[in-house]
């Protein structure tokens, strides 16, 4: 389709030119004012390298148990070893002890630590490092406030695929202002079993959210990106892709698909596929791309 022909934009007719092949909208500056066309120049941003991710509240009761059990295990394992070395003293002072009854008590300390050992192994596994590695005081404090629904814990996956040996230290959620911070734990001992996706664990306190509720967020990789921060206003949704209409030249406006790598704190994005110093559409940005369908024909995808 020729570049002169006129297409029409319901409020006005005959005020844009566009190229479909091309994806380009060429106005003068009056049909630029009738449409209300504005724009903005594009900054640059620098920001922590975050990727979209869900977080999932795990139930804490089983942990709760286990980690009880293990403890209990310890206190077993620990009068075990006090009773052997009791039975050894009176052994040697008064020979009261058999050597067969140090020998079954001997044997019973090393069943209890095998027990111990076993039980801990288990919480790790299933806790993660992170969580099981809190000292004693901390661990109840947390597990007291799981029970009481005055902190929750969160594993998060991420929604796309990240190459193997992604470095994640932090996630956040999606959320708004009031949404709790992360309390980093760091990996999830096993991969999810229905994806085979990692998994990352952390605790959010103050969360209002049941076990098994799943709720949006971003894990974080360390060091910052720079990119180009765009506006809200000027994201266009379309076709299974999102767009932006930058300023070529005076009167010239080109479709420019992006890529959203994530948002910031008031509401911008910051994406790849423009550049600092691009100008785009904040307003009227919608009546460019009608005037750009305009000129596709049925059935065909720009």
């Amino acid at each position: 389709m020729s570049r002169s022909r006129v297409v029409q934009l319901g409020l006005c007719v005959g005020l844009a030119c566009a190229s479909a092949a091309s994806a380009e909208v060429s106005l003068t500056p009056a049909q630029r004012d009738n449409l209300g066309v504005r724009t903005t120049v594009l900054q640059a941003v620098a920001a922590s390298q975050q990727v979209s991710a869900i977080a999932r509240v795990v139930d804490p009761l089983p942990w709760i148990k286990l980690d009880g059990d293990w403890r209990a295990a310890v206190a077993v394992a620990q009068a075990a070893q006090r009773e052997a070395e009791r039975s050894q003293r009176l052994h040697a002072a008064e020979s009261t002890v058999s050597g067969r009854a140090l020998e079954a008590a001997d044997a019973q300390v090393v069943a209890e630590n095998a027990r111990r050992d076993g039980l801990d192994a288990e919480r790790r596994l299933t806790m993660g490092a992170g969580l099981a590695g809190l000292g004693d005081a901390a661990r109840r404090r947390l597990f007291d406030d799981l029970v009481k629904g005055r902190a929750r814990v969160l594993r998060f996956e991420a929604l796309g695929i990240e190459p193997a040996g992604t470095v994640f230290d932090g996630a956040s959620l999606v959320d708004d202002a009031s949404a709790p911070s992360i309390e980093w734990l760091g990996r999830a001992p096993q991969a999810n079993p229905t994806n085979l996706a990692p998994g990352f664990l952390g605790i959010a306190h103050g969360l209002d959210a049941s076990p098994g509720e799943v709720i949006g967020a971003r894990l974080h990789k360390p060091g910052t990106q720079v990119a180009a921060r765009v506006p809200a206003a000027a994201l266009l949704r379309w076709n299974k892709a999102t767009w932006v209409y930058r300023q070529r030249d005076a009167q010239t406006f080109v479709r420019t698909a992006i890529r959203l790598v994530h948002p910031l704190d008031d509401g911008d994005w910051l994406a790849t596929g423009v550049k600092t110093g691009d100008a785009v559409a904040v307003a009227g940005a919608a009546a460019l791309l009608s005037a750009d369908r305009a000129q596709v024909p049925a059935g065909e995808v720009p």
